[in-house]
């Protein structure tokens, strides 16, 4: 389960190692890449800005 800022979703980790408190990238519903806490927060603050 991963939280879109507020909207809880299902998503697939097959194709990246990830726990549950990571942050990570996804797309068409794939968690794609982990990411820092630092560089995820730097991207929902960018697209918050647009």
């Amino acid at each position: 389960m991963v939280d879109f800022s507020g909207i809880v979703k299902e998503v697939n980790i097959s194709l990246a190692k990830v726990k549950a408190g990571d942050y990570v990238i996804v797309h068409a519903g794939f968690a794609i890449q982990k990411m820092t806490k630092e560089d995820a927060w730097a991207a929902i603050d960018l697209f918050a800005k647009n």
